[in-house]
């Protein structure tokens, strides 16, 4: 465009020139090449002009289909961000229920244990003929054997030897 403009302003300025150089041409010959001269670069402009339109309106153009693309890739960036902002807010909800379960599950669990552990074991009846020596410190018997070892009877009904310093002295 600006090379276009250049054009026809060195090309005015030849015409110019000319004329003023040359007194001897008819005016007539001139005036009508001057007029010929000045509707060509007219008519250039015009067109230059239609051109640079032309570009401007498809540059618009592919700016705002550029802007539509880039809100809804940020629209869509922004709905997906809300709902992993969601999901983590579930899982904090559902972690939070979890720990209140875990919670009252191991309350429960304490007081079952602590019942357990205030229950005395029951004696189970010793079928062998060992002589009875005492009770452990959860009021089990402990049973004398046949070689002087030291013994309680299980749930089940099976002897469980003592360890040296779970003995207790016999008379």
């Amino acid at each position: 465009m600006k090379k276009l403009i250049v054009l026809l302003l060195s090309i005015s300025v030849l015409i110019i020139s000319t004329n003023a150089n040359a007194g001897t041409i008819d005016t007539a010959k001139t005036t009508k090449a001057a007029k010929k001269a000045k509707a060509k670069a007219d008519k250039a402009a015009d067109k230059a002009k239609t051109t640079t339109d032309k570009a401007k309106a498809t540059t618009d153009k592919a700016a705002d289909q550029a802007k539509a693309t880039t809100d809804a890739a940020d629209a869509k960036a922004k709905a997906k961000a809300d709902k992993a902002v969601a999901k983590a807010e579930k899982a904090k909800a559902a972690a939070a229920t979890d720990a209140a379960a875990a919670k009252t599950t191991a309350a429960t669990d304490v007081k079952a244990t602590k019942a357990k552990a205030a229950k005395t074991v029951a004696d189970v009846p010793n079928k062998s003929e060992d002589k009875a020596i005492g009770k452990d410190a959860s009021g089990r018997t402990i049973y004398l054997g046949p070689r002087g070892g030291q013994y309680v009877l299980s749930a089940s009904g099976k002897k469980q030897y003592l360890a040296k310093d779970k003995k207790i002295a016999v008379q």
